[in-house]
């Protein structure tokens, strides 16, 4: 259970016949009561804990499409994206055949759940006997990247075409689940890319 909304526009823009551009943000939220997490092995007891995740995912999708000539053409593509969830509350099952969700699904309480400051890990102690039952891998997440793709079209003669591509890839990740687009923005421009080029032609044999 849970509610997510977003928000998905789109612009053109044509400054002329031989060029043409596209701009397509992206912003969705995601609030989810009843994300996995783990199944831990407790004194005498199986548990099941599932947590509640508030996630942001923003990107930006760039095309650009530009004739130079009719056999000369430019094609540009770009996706940066970033998502940043963050688990604020942890709940176990108690039944999961309970006939009301309150039978099925408890929160823990701060008595019986506690934060490693250092790593971010959940340190459960279901009986509050100061001991802890089971750790919970922290499962707070910050993932960035950018797609980016330059396709140049030459036909050099009616049914002979020359494609040169870019493309590059970039991506991060961090357990640091707080939404900081600055942050994140200045991570991905900073990580090291993946370039691939190729080199494509269609050659037209006339008999």
């Amino acid at each position: 259970s849970g509610k997510a909304g977003g928000i998905d526009p789109a612009v053109s823009w044509r400054p002329s016949g031989r060029m043409e551009f596209s701009f397509g943000p992206s912003i969705n939220w995601n609030h989810d009561t009843w994300q996995y997490l783990q199944t831990s092995a407790v004194p005498g007891n199986t548990e099941y804990f599932f947590g509640d995740l508030d996630q942001t995912t923003l990107s930006f999708r760039l095309r650009g499409n530009v004739t130079f000539l009719p056999t000369l053409t430019l094609q540009v593509y770009a996706e940066p994206f970033y998502s940043a969830g963050q688990y604020l509350c942890v709940q176990h099952v108690l039944d999961p055949r309970g006939e009301r969700w309150s039978d099925r699904m408890a929160y823990l309480t701060p008595a019986q759940i506690s934060r490693d400051n250092a790593s971010g890990d959940f340190l459960v102690d279901l009986n509050s006997d100061a001991t802890t039952d089971a750790t919970i891998g922290n499962p707070d997440f910050s993932f960035t990247s950018f797609r980016s793709n330059v396709v140049l079209r030459w036909e050099f003669r009616p049914g002979s075409t020359i494609f040169l591509v870019w493309q590059q890839g970039r991506s991060s990740f961090s357990s640091d689940g707080r939404y900081r687009f600055g942050e994140a923005t200045r991570s991905m421009f900073s990580t090291q890319p993946e370039n691939v080029f190729l080199v494509k032609m269609n050659y037209w044999l006339s008999l």
